[in-house]
Formats: C-alpha cells, structure tokens, sequence
C-alpha cells in the first residue's frame, strides 16, 4: 500500500495534560507527544508498526540474525567502502572489447 500524498499532519494533535500543574513548554524543546522525523517517515513508509503482527518464532528469528542491532549508519558504511577499491582498468577493457589485454 503506497502512502497517501494528501494526506499531510505537521503537528501533533493538541491533548489536554492530565496535571494542569504543568509548565508550558520552552521554545525549540522537543514535544513530548510528537514523533522523531525518521519514526514518522518510516511510519508513513511501512505503515504502523513493522512486525507487529510477527508472530513469536518471527521475532526470534530476527533477534538471533541480529536484526534488533542494526547498525542505523549502514548506508553511509557501504557508501565509503568502495573508495578503499582498487579497479584495474584492463578487465573492464577485456570484458567489454572482447579481447586480452595484458595487465599493467
């Protein structure tokens, strides 16, 4: 199911504090009843909540193959590995010349 482009919340919805005792809320703190951004961009995404409905073997299995602990800065781990990469340049000659090449 594509998300709804139409269907747009910037805010949290306002809630009555059950203690009226409250201070209001310093200017740039964090509100308590808003998501963080990638939470409600996955929720937007995936829907809900992913996994929700996995059953008890489901979620072992994740947790055995470790994908409780994924790393969150994975793309930006495989973004940098290919710098460490040697290409030659006479094997990709070769495959797409059709011919042999000796190496430098």
């Amino acid at each position: 199911m594509a998300p709804d482009e139409f269907r747009v919340v910037s805010k949290a919805p306002l809630v009555v504090p059950p203690e009226f005792n409250l201070r209001p809320p310093r200017p740039g703190e964090a509100r308590p009843m808003e998501l963080r951004a990638d939470l409600q961009a996955r929720t937007a995404v995936f829907g809900v909540q992913t996994g929700a409905d996995a059953s008890e073997g489901e979620r072992l299995l994740v947790a055995r193959a470790g994908g409780t602990n994924a790393d969150p800065r994975i793309r930006a781990v495989i973004d940098e590995e290919p710098a460490g990469c040697r290409v030659t340049p006479w094997f990709s000659d070769r495959i797409m010349a059709h011919h042999a090449r000796a190496p430098d």
